[in-house]
């Protein structure tokens, strides 16, 4: 029987709490993560690009001046290497989580991540569900024009990490979580004089960045239809969280890691 053992990503990046979180971005950039753990002295917690992106939403202050122990996710829940995957889902989709310290005698032996469990989705899952069983429907939508703030504040109140971006009603790209994060998208919108108004009292809202300046224009869809576990291999492929399902070019829904993270947690349960 496969094992979270055989899945899980070993090598595992720290940070401490103190560091600013300008770091911890530079280094998910570099490392092509989006986690880390948090110590201070022992084990204390989570830091996600999602607890970053959340921050520009939030904070006020510049990136270098927010430290990790603010916005990071304490009191982690791990896994075992010899659980398997389908248990290791089941924790993260009931504490709403994406990834999981694998501890073994008091020691970090690894984590395991949405991304992991894709993997093994893929090999273990071919031909038995389609992707229109695994799906979130209806899409949330936004335009190019629209700004990297709003999206922020769309992707916090829907409590979701992507965001489909629509042109003349057909899906042009996507904008996530770590677009955000990575972007810097700036401070709040702020209201100015309008430098040519002959009224000193009038103002317009300025937008720090706009949806077209960091959306993923490469977009990779798929069908209702197909094989979810060879369609999840596009992800892994591309290095992407998230595909758009399109039915004649028109977004009708989205599937991503943890759609498919939340589908082995229900196997588990069910199983039980």
């Amino acid at each position: 029987m496969t094992r979270v053992k055989d899945y899980m990503t070993k090598k595992v990046q720290a940070v401490s709490q103190e560091d600013p979180i300008a770091r911890v971005r530079n280094i998910f950039l570099s490392k092509g993560v989006s986690r880390a753990l948090v110590y201070n002295g022992e084990l204390i917690g989570m830091i996600t690009d999602g607890d970053i992106a959340r921050a520009f939403t939030e904070e006020r202050r510049e990136i270098n001046q927010v430290r990790v122990r603010e916005i990071m996710t304490r009191g982690l829940i791990t896994t075992e290497p010899g659980q398997t995957p389908e248990e290791a889902a089941e924790k993260m989709m009931e504490e709403e989580i994406s990834g999981l310290p694998v501890v073994k005698n008091s020691e970090v032996r690894g984590i395991i991540t949405n991304t992991d469990l894709a993997r093994y989705f893929t090999k273990r899952y071919r031909g038995k569900v389609k992707i229109k069983d695994l799906m979130s429907s209806p899409v949330h939508t936004i335009k190019e024009g629209q700004s990297a703030f709003h999206a922020g504040r769309i992707m916090e109140e829907k409590e979701i990490s992507k965001i489909v971006v629509e042109k003349d009603e057909e899906a042009v790209g996507i904008v996530t979580e770590k677009d955000l994060s990575f972007a810097s998208p700036g401070k709040k919108p702020r209201k100015i004089k309008y430098p040519g108004s002959k009224n000193h009292h009038e103002r317009v809202k300025v937008y720090p960045m706009i949806i077209g300046d960091i959306m993923q224009e490469e977009l990779v869809t798929t069908h209702p239809e197909k094989d979810a576990a060879t369609e999840t291999e596009k992800m892994i492929k591309n290095n992407i969280g998230s595909l758009v399902v399109t039915k004649n070019k028109k977004p009708v829904g989205i599937i991503t890691k943890t759609d498919i993270a939340n589908y082995l947690g229900q196997k588990a349960d069910s199983e039980k």
